[in-house]
């Protein structure tokens, strides 16, 4: 953008003044929301829940960092396909060959290819112990991106937070079931997985 002059103004995108005045309106905006909202008292209520613990993965989340720093590390990974059915063996081949957790089986009716099934099977098994290792990490990236996109098209009335210490109350005990989790952090958006060059990005 230029000037009467034709001389080059700076770009209002770059200045740190009014970045700041943003994101502090954001702020203003996401406290003023969080004010006027019921607590919830039952993690069934919220949008989504991705749990970091109770499973296979290895979660690098850095408990030092700070505002703008990153704070947890999902691991991108790409999945291969399952080995293709040979074509002898169409037909007599029984189950999901692209469910890794479910071992395929051969048809009873199936004639002269026991020895040829044997040696797909082998290869498929192969590929099912990579897949079932590299799978969760699929899961959670997939999860991580969704959850960025929401906050990206709602940062208005979507917040991300990471918490600990789960309760829980029957409703005898507190007049209503609660299962909560009371250590609460919230994050904005660009701190959510292993930010890398531009802000709001997944590795």
């Amino acid at each position: 953008m230029n000037n009467e002059r034709g001389e080059q103004l700076p770009n209002p995108e770059d200045d740190p003044q009014l970045k700041d005045r943003v994101q502090r309106l954001m702020k203003f905006l996401r406290e003023l929301v969080k004010a006027r909202t019921k607590p919830v008292r039952n993690l069934r209520q919220h949008d989504n829940i991705i749990w970091l613990s109770g499973n296979l993965l290895s979660m690098s989340i850095e408990h030092s960092a700070s505002g703008g720093e990153v704070l947890l590390r999902a691991r991108r990974i790409s999945l291969d396909d399952a080995p293709a059915v040979p074509v002898g063996l169409r037909g007599w081949v029984l189950g999901n060959i692209a469910d890794s957790a479910s071992t395929p089986t051969l048809s009873e009716e199936s004639s002269g290819v026991d020895a040829t099934f044997e040696r797909w099977l082998a290869e498929w098994r192969m590929w099912a112990k990579l897949d079932q290792e590299r799978r969760p990490f699929w899961l959670l990236y997939q999860d991580l991106q969704k959850v960025l996109q929401e906050l990206t098209s709602r940062p208005e009335s979507v917040e991300l937070v990471l918490a600990s210490g789960l309760l829980e109350l029957s409703a005898n005990a507190a007049g209503e079931d609660i299962r909560t989790l009371i250590l609460r952090h919230d994050i904005f958006n660009s701190s959510c997985g292993r930010v890398e060059g531009s802000p709001g990005s997944l590795d």
